[in-house]
Formats: C-alpha cells, sequence, structure tokens
C-alpha cells in the first residue's frame, strides 16, 4: 500500500520511489491502471462511503534519486475534483524546518512482516507519535545503515505523512521515505522532509482553471458548502444539548 496527503482538490503528495517500483514491476501500464486513490477512510476494509479517484497523471521531483535515496517525493494528480468533507480535507504544508523536540504524528496501516499481504496490514489506521530529532543526532543513527539498502528493502506502507502541530492547526512536514522491512523492526524509518521542496512543491500542484469544467467544480464547492452547513448545525445542536442539560442540572 501507498499513503499520501491531499495538496488541493486534484493533488497528493506521496513517497516517488513507491511509484518508481510500482512502474519497474510493470513496465509499460500506465499508473493509472496499476492504483487508484481511495480517500477518507480509517478502517482498511470497511466499504461504507468509500471513494475512489482515478490517477491522471504522476511527477517525481526533478532531483529524484533512486539509488541514492534522495528528494523522495512525487505529486499525483487525480483526474476528478476531491469532494472535500468532515474526513477528506487538504493539509498545509510547514513553510521551514521543524524545530528539534517538535511533537511530530505519523499514520500509515501498520504492517508487521516482510512481504506485506492486504491481511498483514491494521484493520484500523495506526497513528505514531514522536519528537523531532536534530539532523546530527539523524545521521549517528543511520550511520550504520546504507540508505540505498533501506528504500531497496521498503515494504508494506510508505508515503504516508508526518504532521505536526504549528499555529493551532495540523501542517504536513514530512512523507516516509523508507522504514526497513517492517514497522516493528529495530533500524530507524526516514521521512523526505518537505519544507527545502516547497517552491517545487506549490509550483508543480498549482490547479490550472484555463480548462476547468466550472460545472463540474460548482458541483464541488456546493458539497463543501453543504459539509460546513451540516457541521455548523451539529454544533449548534450539541451546544443547545449541553446548555439544556446545564439547566436542568441547576434546577
Amino acid at each position: 500500500l501507498g499513503s499520501g496527503a491531499i495538496l488541493n482538490v486534484r493533488f497528493i503528495i506521496t513517497q516517488a520511489s513507491f511509484i518508481w517500483k510500482l512502474m519497474r514491476t510493470y513496465p509499460g501500464q500506465p499508473l493509472s491502471e496499476l492504483a487508484r486513490i481511495r480517500l477518507g477512510q480509517v478502517e482498511l476494509k470497511s466499504k461504507i462511503d468509500d471513494r475512489f479517484y482515478t490517477i491522471y497523471s504522476h511527477t517525481y521531483h526533478p532531483e529524484f534519486d533512486f539509488e541514492a535515496a534522495r528528494n523522495d517525493v512525487a505529486l499525483v494528480r487525480t483526474r476528478e475534483y476531491i469532494d472535500f468533507n468532515r474526513f477528506v480535507q487538504p493539509i498545509k504544508l510547514l513553510s521551514g524546518p521543524i524545530p528539534e523536540g517538535s511533537l511530530v504524528s505519523y499514520t500509515d496501516w501498520g504492517a508487521e512482516k516482510d512481504t506485506a499481504a492486504q491481511d498483514d496490514y491494521k484493520e484500523k489506521l495506526q497513528k505514531l507519535d514522536a519528537r523531532a530529532i536534530s539532523n546530527d543526532q539523524c545521521k549517528e543513527l543511520l550511520s550504520p545503515w546504507d540508505l540505498q539498502d533501506l528504500v531497496y528493502d521498503t515494504r508494506g506502507n510508505v508515503g504516508g505523512p508526518l504532521v505536526m502541530i504549528a499555529d493551532g492547526r495540523a501542517q504536513l512536514v514530512g512523507v516516509m521515505s523508507y522504514v526497513y522491512r517492517a514497522c516493528n523492526s529495530l533500524v530507524p524509518g526516514g521521512f523526505e522532509r518537505l519544507w527545502n521542496h516547497h517552491e517545487w512543491i506549490a509550483e508543480e500542484s498549482s490547479v490550472n482553471y484555463s480548462d476547468t469544467n466550472f460545472g463540474e467544480m460548482c458541483r464541488v464547492v456546493r458539497n463543501v458548502a453543504a459539509q460546513i452547513l451540516m457541521q455548523n448545525k451539529e454544533t449548534v445542536r450539541r451546544r443547545r444539548a449541553i446548555r439544556a442539560a446545564k439547566e436542568n442540572s441547576e434546577a
């Protein structure tokens, strides 16, 4: 499985190596025939409210180097506009370095076997909290290992988002680049930091509205507006219920 994060109505950011290895395994086939995008689920086998999107194109970072395990990031463009709701939302990129010691969170499906089939993943989306370390600490941890070997041997779920809370909101700081064999390995995993790719990501993931189907865009906007209205109504209902319960307890 490959994971990623939503940037806007058309683009997903993920690990480049995952796509590169997939295309190499099935040469001559377009990515749209090898994979599709599933959004908004926290249960792997659930079929309730499934949202699937067709892949239109993909773009590797111009300096992506699989052999050297560098600039391991890619953008995937959907054919359809992504419908946002309370479970499907874009995330903002952190525009600067991650402060050392910051609390970061990573989510994926938690494969625990060397060669993970679908039944080897957790049924529910997994979350791991950790503290960001300095570059020197990172180099020390990775010094016994060959990064290129780690990328070759990475199996299971990759490309997942590394997130931190900054300015009161979740911001994307990295994508999973490698994890040796399984997530319970003693070998450290690594993430591709994104702040130093910010300019490339912003330029490549911009949406060109010159060929936009505005009827489709209006439908997406209406759906988003309807979701916001529903959330607001639910908030009002909860506040009224809390107020009523408080008044009853004081009576």
